[in-house]
Parts: structure tokens; sequence; C-alpha cells
């Protein structure tokens, strides 16, 4: 009885803590776009993984123009407490369990879990603020969410 008891508490903390290991290979050349839980009606975003950068298009319905931004990328399954550290790593990392990328309108960096991974759909869990102590200021954000991807094809 013990062991089953023991067996159902580290199955439901693997499910709880469920995330998706990938390689660089896997999102290079490949647009998504992004659903939200909060996303105004009239905006939409895309992101595109190219080698070496994240590219956003950001577009709202009642405007003509599209804000592009682009951020140098990596995969990590660590997220980094220092610029500094997170300076050492970028680009070397190829696989990994969450996307990071900095931010400099925040002055931070962003990460995001990947809890979901296939060719068409892909889940990106982001933590709010004050998730362990000394962590890089991510935006302030109030509360954890999940962005939801939809491929494009082209």
């Amino acid at each position: 009885m013990k062991k089953y008891i023991i067996f159902i508490l580290l199955l439901c903390c693997s499910v709880i803590n469920a995330q998706v290991e990938i390689d660089v290979k896997q999102l290079v050349g490949t647009k998504w776009r992004v659903y939200s839980p909060n996303m105004p009606k009239d905006y939409y975003r895309v992101m595109e993984f190219k080698e070496k950068c994240l590219v956003q298009y950001h577009h709202y319905s009642f405007d003509e123009d599209t804000l592009k931004s682009q951020f140098q990328y990596y995969l990590s399954n660590e997220i980094p407490v220092s610029f500094t550290e997170e300076n050492n790593r970028r680009g070397k990392y190829l696989v990994g369990r969450s996307v990071l990328y900095e931010n400099p309108l925040y002055n931070g960096m962003w990460y995001y879990t990947i809890t979901k991974f296939s060719e068409s759909e892909m889940l990106l869990f982001r933590k709010a603020e004050g998730l362990k102590e000394g962590h890089v200021a991510m935006g302030g954000l109030p509360k954890d969410y999940t962005l939801t991807l939809k491929r494009i094809y082209e």
C-alpha cells in the first residue's frame, strides 16, 4: 500500500511539473500566432524563430503598421539568476525546457517554460514575478499565465 501511495505522489508531481525539452532546430524557421487569455480582441502577435533571433510582430486592427521587435534567444533547462550569467549562456544552449530572451524595453529578461510542443501547437508557461529570490526582473506581470501558440504554415 505504501508503494502505491508513493507512486501516486510521484505521478502527481511529474504532471504538475510538466515540461518539454526541445532542440533549437525544432524552432528555427517557424512562425507562431500567439493566443493569450488577456489579449485584446483588436490585437494579435506573431513569434518567428530565426537562427539567431526571435522576431515578434505586434499588430492592432486600428493601426496599419505592424510593430516588429527582435531579441536574441536561447533554450535552457535553468533560469539564470543574473544578466552576467545570462550573457555567458546566450548562444551556447541549443536544447532546453525554457525559451529565454533579453528584453531591453523592460530592462530585464523574459523566459517561458515549454509545457507542450508539437508540429502545430506550443504552450509556453510564464511564472509571475517573485518565483525565486534573486531572479532577474521580468516585467511585472501580476500572475502566472500560459500562451498558446498555433503554427503558421506558409
